[in-house]
This record gives structure tokens, sequence and C-alpha cells, in this order.
């Protein structure tokens, strides 16, 4: 990575025109040199297109015919992003002041990271003063406040294209440590994000991926007795809180995937080692809870 290496600040967008012209003006607002911004445009209706053409022609934009959901919308951005560390940014979000700065940095502190894990702020929280220098390590990230370094991705892959909504961030981080590369979060890396709330039975399409997801990791990745021990364990849970939330028929249809994710990856899954797993299990704690999620 050369001494002021290329970034890609990436965006996924759908249908939240507003919104995201105030994600891109806080990028701009780094002034941060060798940056690109790179819009995806998750088949949005709304003339996202045309405001990014008309007010932001030096962005570069691309756009999808159909809803790809976030890993899918994001993995077609990794495929066209030029820089050598990719800034994930929600459409709804908004870089703190010296955001980039402090990715590069602690890029640079070790070869080995290849995830950095920021800080998620209300829209309504202050920012804090006397922000650290360093961060810690961690074993996730979320996906709408992180950066990637380009080489790990050409090691490791993407995410699952077809998990659309949710847990594709535990995917990614498992290859990541099992591969060797280090996920550190930094509290200075700072994205401000509206309050993310839930409301029980609101959303059963978003509930079938809350359900299903989770289970597709365990009969991708984890290793040996892992596997049975962890998809019984999340089946049995996910059965409560799907009682709790009101979304019952969306787990069962959760559940009602997986023998053919099993038929499909049992003789083709390519698992982390138990020690990567282990280490995921040890570290994700490290990984603060937003401030002001509701």
């Amino acid at each position: 990575m050369g001494e002021n290496p290329k970034i890609t600040v990436g965006i996924v967008t759908r249908n939240r025109r507003e919104k995201l012209g105030k994600a891109i003006q806080s990028v701009y607002e780094q002034e941060f040199p060798n940056l690109e911004i790179l819009v995806v445009d998750n088949a949005s209706d709304d003339g996202t297109s045309e405001m990014l053409a008309r007010e932001y022609p030096v962005i570069r934009l691309l756009r999808l015919e159909e809803n790809r959901g976030c890993p899918g919308g994001r993995n077609f951005l990794y495929r066209h992003a030029r820089g050598e560390i990719i800034v994930n940014l929600d459409d709804d979000g908004l870089l703190g002041e010296g955001a980039l700065s402090r990715l590069v940095e602690t890029f640079f502190s070790d070869p080995a990271i290849g995830v950095v894990a920021g800080r998620l702020l209300d829209l309504e929280s202050s920012i804090p003063k006397n922000l650290p220098d360093q961060g810690w390590e961690t074993g996730i990230f979320w996906a709408g406040v992180s950066a990637f370094r380009r080489k790990m991705l050409e090691e490791i892959g993407f995410f699952p294209e077809d998990f659309f909504f949710f847990k594709e961030e535990e995917f990614l981080s498992l290859k990541a440590l099992d591969a060797g590369w280090r996920i550190v979060y930094h509290p200075g890396f700072i994205v401000r994000h509206p309050p993310i709330r839930h409301r029980a039975g609101e959303d059963t399409r978003r509930d079938y991926y809350l359900f299903r997801n989770p289970l597709f990791v365990v009969i991708e990745l984890f290793p040996g007795i892992y596997l049975w021990k962890y998809l019984f364990l999340r089946i049995a849970s996910y059965a409560l809180i799907s009682r709790r939330r009101g979304t019952f028929p969306a787990y069962c249809r959760a559940v009602g995937a997986v023998p053919k994710r099993l038929a499909r990856s049992l003789f083709h899954r390519q698992p982390v080692s138990k020690a990567a797993l282990r280490r995921y299990f040890l570290l994700r704690g490290n990984l603060p809870t937003p401030e002001g999620e509701g």
C-alpha cells in the first residue's frame, strides 16, 4: 500500500435520494486526497440515478436492474472499486470528522489488518472529544461502518451473494480470521446513523433472512461437530425469538430452507478451522453495541 493509497468510499443505495446526498457530502467534507466515491443504485425507482447524474456528475454510478440486497449490491461494488482500501458507508450514514485519516493510519499500522470496524453513533449523539488514536482487535464488524483492504477481498472473496440481508458480516469475518487477517475496531472511525429500531411483526421478509442466514453460516463454515451443535442451538433459539417478535411463520420458512442447503453444501463446503471459529467466539464480544440503537 503506497504512501497515499487510493480509497473507494462505496455506497449501496435504494430509494433514499435525499439521505444519499447528505452521505455524499459527509465524504467530501473529509477533504481526503486520492479518493473515489462509487455508488451502486440497487434498482431505485425514486429518481436516485438521475439526481446523481445531475448533481454529482464526477461520482461513479453503477445501476442494477434488480434489487440484490445489501450483500449482492456491495459485491457488485467491490468488483468495480479501484481503491486499495474500500470503505462501506450506508446511504443514510454520515462519516465523522477525520474518519478516513484514522482508517488509513490503522491499516498502515499492520499489514495483517484486513478489516477496520467503526463506531456507530446516533444522529443526535455528540461526537466525543479526545478520540483515541488506536483501536483493539475484534472478531466481527457492521457492514455499513467498516472498511476492507482490497488484498484481503481478493484472497478470501466477497459476501454470500444470496444472503440479501443480515449475517453476511459473520460469514466474511470467519473467512478473514481463517485466512490469518485481523479485524480491528477503532472508536475514532465514526459514522453517524439514524436509530436502528425493529418492531415485532413489522417485516416478515427481513425476519426470514434474520433466521435463515445464521443457519446458512453454520452449514457453510462451521467445522466438524460444531456444525451440528450450533445448527441445533440456533434453530432452537430462533424459535423462541420468532415467537417473541411475532414472526413464527417466517421462522418456519427459514428452517424449511435448511435441508436443501445441507444437501447442496455438505459435500462441497469449505469450513474454517476450529482455531478460527474459537478466535471468532473469543473476539466478537470486543465490538461495542451501536450507540443509539433501539
